[in-house]
Formats: C-alpha cells, sequence, structure tokens
C-alpha cells in the first residue's frame, strides 16, 4: 500500500522507517517489529535515536485499530496526501518569504491566507 499509494512520507525520519520496513519484508518476507529494530540499531543510520524513539513510540500507543480494511487505509492516504499538502504549502510560502522585507512579506502572508480561504 505504502509503496502503490503513498510513495513516499515527507517527513524524514517516517519516510526513513518505511524504508527499513520495506527493505525487511523484502529480504524475510514479513514485518516483524523485533527484526526491524535490530536492522536500526545495527545500521550507521544519522538520526539512528529520533528514529528507535519514533518506532518504540508507536509501538507503545494502544488506538491502532486491530484490523486493516480498504476504509481504513482510504482514510489513512486522505490523511498523509493532506499532510504532504499541507507540509508543502508551508514550505512554499516561507521560500516566498525569505529575504523579503516586512511590507512584501505581510502582503504575500495576506495573499496566501486570501487563496487559502477561497479553498474552503
Amino acid at each position: 500500500f505504502y509503496e502503490d499509494k503513498v510513495g513516499t512520507f515527507y517527513d524524514d525520519v517516517y519516510r526513513v522507517i518505511a524504508n527499513y520496513i520495506i527493505a525487511y519484508k523484502e529480504q524475510y518476507g514479513n514485518v516483524d517489529i523485533t527484526g526491524i529494530i535490530q536492522s536500526i540499531e545495527n545500521s550507521d543510520e544519522e538520526k539512528k535515536d529520533e528514529i528507535m524513539s519514533d518506532v518504540i513510540d508507536i509501538m507503545e500507543e494502544d488506538f491502532h485499530p486491530k484490523e486493516c480494511n480498504q476504509e481504513l487505509l482510504d482514510n489513512l492516504l486522505d490523511t498523509i496526501e493532506g499532510e504532504k499538502d499541507r507540509i508543502s504549502e508551508e514550505d512554499t510560502l516561507n521560500d516566498s518569504l525569505e529575504g523579503k522585507d516586512e511590507l512584501e512579506q505581510a502582503r504575500i502572508i495576506a495573499e496566501h491566507n486570501r487563496r487559502k480561504a477561497n479553498k474552503k
């Protein structure tokens, strides 16, 4: 589902975690969280501590659905795509503000907010 529909996460840490899961599944034919954690621990990953912390946080959450169905996957995809769009929009706005004086920044922000309000 991730490879076919999502493609990639915008968040660097989540993207790395997804890549470890994909690599583990390709190598072993299943997804085993203990094995994935060992792969991460044994790696020379630059953000290893942050990645491990996120994996452990996800493991300890107790609100994940027990069953995965198409409706859940569709909802997750909508959420992921919405988050990608929001982050991309923020990045674009921040890039357009860079190096501008305060008056020009205010104009850009006002125009951004106007476009955003018109989308709704």
